[in-house]
């Protein structure tokens, strides 16, 4: 009888935490996902041109994937928190395991966040879209902000990892 009182207050703490994350997703999920899918599809369409005008057309299946991802990241954020705050998470996915290190992973979304706030700054303000909803000051100012702090942490990364190669019993790497 314990184990079922145990078990349904589980589920009711993994029904707060979806319900918690539902909504910090639907709003920081949706200002990543504007920002990548701009990205994305000045990507495919640079893709596209270079294909038409060399004959080569390798790149655009990179391009085109890159592309399904893009547009399938907001849904897909939302399937994963239903996913594994299910009573039964799908522990058959694969290991995770990183094709980066840590620090590249930082830099990289370090990257992205940069993208993301150049982005909705210039959406947020600019005239010509008639979305004057910052200051043409405050948007420049967020903007040199998160340039000044992105800009510094790739730093202090690659400060980090020049550290981690030359630590004893490490080795150096090229």
């Amino acid at each position: 009888m314990r184990y079922n009182n145990h078990a349904t207050e589980t589920g009711t703490l993994f029904t707060v935490v979806r319900v918690f994350a539902y909504a910090v997703w639907a709003v920081v999920g949706l200002a990543l996902w504007v920002p990548f899918l701009v990205r994305v599809v000045l990507l495919f369409n640079g893709a596209m041109i270079y294909a038409t005008v060399t004959q080569h057309r390798g790149r655009l299946l990179a391009a085109r994937r890159v592309l399904d991802i893009a547009t399938t990241f907001y849904i897909l954020g939302f399937r994963n928190i239903q996913d594994w705050t299910s009573d039964h998470p799908p522990y058959d996915a694969p290991e995770p395991g990183l094709t980066m290190g840590p620090l590249k992973l930082l830099a990289c979304f370090l990257a992205e966040l940069f993208w993301a706030v150049s982005v909705w700054c210039l959406l947020l303000y600019h005239q010509s879209l008639g979305l004057l909803l910052l200051n043409g000051a405050i948007a420049y100012e967020l903007w040199l902000g998160t340039l000044f702090f992105v800009a510094g942490a790739v730093v202090a990364i690659i400060i980090m990892a020049h550290i981690r190669d030359k630590t004893p019993g490490r080795g150096i790497r090229s």
